[in-house]
């Protein structure tokens, strides 16, 4: 028997913060995830990715995840906030144009790639806010393949 769906309204100002919290019950199947609070443990990676899936991730994907992918890469093993992403990858619409970005990856690394993702994403409820990280290991391997080495 299939889920039930059910509608919820949401504040506006909530949308990207929610999406990106839909899109990691999905990736994860609704199990909870640590939470990384600002200045605590970077939080290890829940499953190893291979340089083969890496560089298949980034392949299959088209110009603006190819650019959050580069991004990330260029600041591994940092935490970069979702409304501080959104404004360094110059998105029209912010935190919104992101959390669609992070949905729709969520939705492929569901289907491709066994609900892995080349970064995390992880609640930080100090902040209030998501904040994504790559880690060092993925960041070279997308390095190497988005300068075709």
């Amino acid at each position: 028997m299939p889920e039930a769906i059910a509608y919820v309204p949401v504040r506006e100002r909530w949308l990207p913060e929610v999406f990106t919290r839909i899109a990691e019950l999905e990736r994860t199947g609704g199990e909870a995830e640590a939470v990384e609070v600002g200045g605590g443990t970077p939080v290890e990676p829940t499953s190893e990715l291979d340089p083969a899936l890496i560089r298949r991730m980034y392949e299959e994907s088209h110009d603006p995840h190819k650019r959050l992918m580069e991004y990330l890469a260029e600041h591994p093993d940092e935490g970069i906030y979702t409304s501080a992403l959104a404004s360094d990858l110059g998105l029209e619409h912010g935190a919104r144009s992101l959390a669609g970005m992070l949905g729709a990856f969520g939705r492929r690394a569901q289907h491709r790639y066994g609900r892995r993702t080349p970064w995390e994403s992880r609640w930080d409820g100090a902040a209030g806010e998501v904040k994504h990280k790559m880690t060092s290991e993925v960041a070279e391997e997308i390095k190497k393949v988005a300068s075709g080495s």
